[in-house]
């Protein structure tokens, strides 16, 4: 268990990554849609909520190929804290501003694409937000706990279905059609963020297939790391 100080420190480095990537976007949208409104500042937290996500997945996948960052894996699960916090916030912000969308119709029983699979990934996420306290990693151990965390990939089961029926014809229209720029969509960055970390993580499967077929140690990939460090 970590001190209270330590845990601080985690949360305020991650809190400044995300304000960083927060800023990248809103430069993004603003050289993007040529203006800066509302609307695009609240697409913006959803994006920053991706990266942040993405990033908290990719960490345990590079330390797979590589040492460079086995010093900073723990951030992998402060980052993931931290990007569903802006989800959240995201979620909130469409329930105020879209309230017959997202809160009136569902209390009725009606229920759009949109709110199902959003709501599905936060559900997913409030249960990794959930295993990754304290007493619950020790409760489960190490090994059923790691197991666990890599059901996490399943929000992209939502995410990137989520983000093609919303955004999917502004991607069209970059391609074949009339575009609003001549840069593509933020949203289509960020999902294929999405896509290209779910890749990544799939990458390492005919790898440790190699590895027990032919036996393979994992030092001729990387250095060993210690057991509760693996993935």
């Amino acid at each position: 268990m970590l001190p209270a100080e330590i845990k601080i420190k985690y949360w305020k480095n991650s809190f400044y990554w995300s304000l960083a990537f927060l800023s990248g976007w809103l430069v993004y949208y603003r050289l993007w849609a040529g203006e800066l409104t509302f609307g695009h500042f609240v697409q913006a937290l959803e994006a920053t909520a991706a990266v942040m996500i993405a990033l908290s997945y990719a960490f345990g996948t590079i330390t797979f190929y590589t040492n460079f960052l086995d010093h900073e894996l723990i951030y992998r699960k402060w980052f993931g804290l931290m990007g569903y916090c802006y989800l959240v916030l995201y979620f909130l912000i469409l329930i105020i501003g879209q309230p017959w969308e997202y809160f009136y119709k569902p209390l009725s029983g009606e229920y759009s694409v949109s709110f199902l699979l959003l709501s599905s990934i936060l559900l997913y996420l409030s249960f990794m937000a959930l295993i990754g306290h304290d007493a619950i990693i020790r409760e489960l151990g190490p090994k059923l706990w790691r197991s666990l965390l890599r059901l996490g990939y399943a929000i992209y089961i939502f995410w990137i279905p989520r983000a093609a029926i919303l955004y999917g014809s502004s991607w069209l229209a970059w391609q074949y059609g009339t575009p609003l720029s001549t840069l593509p969509p933020p949203s289509l960055l960020f999902t294929a963020l999405s896509c290209g970390v779910v890749l990544f993580r799939l990458s390492v499967i005919p790898i440790k297939l190699l590895r027990k077929f032919f036996s393979i140690p994992p030092t001729s990939l990387k250095k060993s790391l210690p057991t509760s460090e693996q993935h």
